[in-house]
């Protein structure tokens, strides 16, 4: 393993996970939005 892939690896394992964790966020946050959405229009009778 040459010095240029031990500087770049650890870079590229970081920026995969953090692009993983936002997508993970951002789906949370749309089905719990969606979620909310869905009990508020069953609250109101929208069924």
């Amino acid at each position: 393993m040459s010095t240029y892939q031990l500087a770049v690896h650890p870079t590229i394992v970081w920026v995969r996970w953090r692009s993983l964790s936002i997508f993970l966020e951002e789906s949370h946050h749309l089905w719990l939005r969606k979620s909310w959405i869905a009990g508020r229009v069953d609250r109101l009778g929208f069924k």
